[in-house]
């Protein structure tokens, strides 16, 4: 999903929350500095707003997020919240800002902080806690404007790792490791080939991972829900019985032609359903590893259909 397909069929109030989980990995793998500078704005707030709901500011400044805090203030700035930015460095300066990016010198002056000092911060809490609506709305106009300095460093693939693939890489070795590793590498590799067992498989992990990141009904309103059939149908072949069955609320829609028909489907559905196809995204989870497994013996069933892609020389010499 790319995020012009995001912004298309997400509520906007949903964007922010939406488009930070699909940058979790590349934070994790290459850390706060290699964001772009709208994806840096859009993560340090974002994580504000989620420990402000969550613990506070004080959970806020014990925990690793804390370590942005002197970012914070430009970036509300940035984002057209002065007055919030204000109050964020009434808070920073209750630490030495030498102390401010050290979790462990933070919860230390946490816990020697003042009756008036721990006044000053519950006070800025407070006014930071009735703002977080309107600092989530700033974040979702944020997103739209700064599209082209948002990247997704998955690819089509949300819910997975990102993976490097050497030239030499053997299909072999693809085919031996775990595979949260190894479906991922086979679809990067191969979702452009036309063998069927390969578009099936291209399809069933977009599903996973669209669905594990942001659920069954964001998967069905994008241009993925197009390719479910062809999902379907490697779940069936690799017997995955308990993701079939997990996405059953899902598989009972009737298809639709278009993402616009799909969105308008989902509104007229009773809460009931709709509940049971909210809870899609996580029985799915519970079901992620033999999933996975089934999957991949699917695609060792169906080595041929990838082997196109993978170094002749190798294969040759793999298949003597």
């Amino acid at each position: 999903m790319t995020l012009n397909d995001l912004l298309r069929c997400t509520p906007a109030s949903a964007v922010p929350g939406a488009v930070f989980r699909r940058l979790i990995t590349k934070h994790a793998d290459l850390g706060l500095k290699a964001l772009t500078p709208a994806e840096r704005v859009l993560w340090v707030v974002f994580e504000l707003c989620g420990e402000l709901s969550n613990g506070g500011l004080h959970q806020y400044f014990a925990n690793s997020s804390g370590n942005a805090c002197q970012l914070v203030p430009r970036a509300l700035e940035r984002l057209g919240r002065r007055g919030e930015a204000k109050l964020l460095r009434a808070a920073n300066a209750l630490f030495p800002e030498a102390v401010q990016p050290d979790r462990a010198r933070r919860v230390v002056v946490l816990g020697q902080l003042s009756a008036t000092q721990v006044a000053t911060l519950e006070r800025v809490e407070r006014a930071l806690d009735d703002a977080t609506g309107a600092l989530l709305e700033a974040l979702g106009t944020w997103v739209r404007a700064q599209r082209a300095d948002i990247t997704f460093a998955n690819g089509g693939l949300a819910g997975f790792r990102p993976v490097e693939l050497p030239v030499d890489l053997r299909l072999s070795e693809v085919f031996a490791a775990n595979p949260e590793s190894a479906l991922p590498a086979l679809y990067v590799r191969t979702r452009r080939v036309r063998h069927l067992p390969a578009r099936q498989l291209s399809a069933a992990l977009e599903l996973i991972g669209e669905v594990s990141e942001a659920g069954a009904q964001v998967y069905w309103t994008s241009p993925l829900s197009a390719r479910l059939p062809l999902a379907q149908g490697a779940l069936r072949a690799s017997k995955a019985k308990v993701a079939l069955s997990a996405l059953a609320p899902l598989l009972r829609l009737p298809p639709l032609g278009s993402v616009r028909a799909r969105a308008a489907q989902l509104q007229e559905l009773r809460q009931s359903q709709q509940r049971r196809l909210a809870a899609v995204q996580w029985t799915l989870d519970e079901v992620r590893g033999p999933t996975l497994a089934a999957l991949l013996d699917f695609a060792r069933h169906h080595a041929d259909a990838f082997a196109a892609r993978f170094h002749p020389e190798l294969l040759s010499s793999e298949r003597a």
